[in-house]
């Protein structure tokens, strides 16, 4: 279990993590084609990364599966270079990488 200081970003990663799925629900195709869904699921995969930056280092220590450094380097190429994101980047990320962040969120607040 997590400590009090991480609840609050890992309630918020979940939150995101299950919206940006109900948006991506009808695949691939639909989602990039749906310019708010695909915005909006930028800014909450933006908020999901400055979340794990918030996390504690005990917890990232626990979870050494997720890779944390590489989470902060996609942040900073949605806030700094968010011109050339390449939209299939995004769909991996929310098919290969969310799925974890929301195993570890849902583990850590005791609700797996």
């Amino acid at each position: 279990m997590s400590s009090r200081h991480d609840y609050p970003y890992l309630e918020h990663i979940l939150h995101a993590v299950e919206a940006i799925r109900r948006s991506a629900a009808g695949g691939q195709e639909r989602f990039l084609a749906n310019e708010d869904a695909f915005d909006a699921g930028l800014r909450r995969l933006h908020t999901i990364a400055e979340s794990t930056q918030r996390l504690s280092v005990e917890l990232k220590e626990r979870h050494p599966e997720i890779a944390w450094a590489r989470i902060a380097g996609f942040r900073n190429r949605l806030v700094h270079a968010y011109v050339d994101v390449d939209p299939d980047l995004i769909w991996s990320v929310i098919q290969d990488e969310l799925p974890a962040l929301a195993r570890l969120a849902s583990s850590e607040l005791g609700r797996s």
